[in-house]
């Protein structure tokens, strides 16, 4: 679980690891991905702002610029990406830990 303190930039990185047909592909060039943040309940929390950082690597990012009014509490993400031939794959679902900040709060 990651912890993030909302007074503050969201900005996480991270390698996604696919497979299709029992094929882990080693490159995401073409692919989409999309994001959402909810919490416990399925209430939208936020989208956060899916990119590519090397698709060719899998790496990514996903951020918001200004998460300052998101509930505090747990909540879940995951990131649905979509090929090119338009087959679709969900990651595993992640959970952020949503805390209030001390300074600028």
């Amino acid at each position: 679980m990651l912890t993030f303190k909302r007074t503050g930039t969201f900005y996480i990185t991270g390698q996604i690891t696919v497979y299709q047909d029992n094929v882990n592909l080693s490159d995401l060039t073409g692919w989409t991905g999309q994001s959402e943040l909810r919490t416990g309940t399925g209430d939208l929390v936020a989208n956060l702002n899916f990119t590519w950082l090397d698709a060719a690597q899998r790496t990514f990012k996903l951020e918001v610029l200004d998460p300052s009014a998101w509930p505090l509490g747990i909540h879940n993400f995951d990131i649905l990406l979509t090929a090119p031939d338009a087959f679709v794959v969900p990651t595993h679902t992640g959970q952020i830990r949503v805390e209030g900040g001390v300074t600028g709060a």
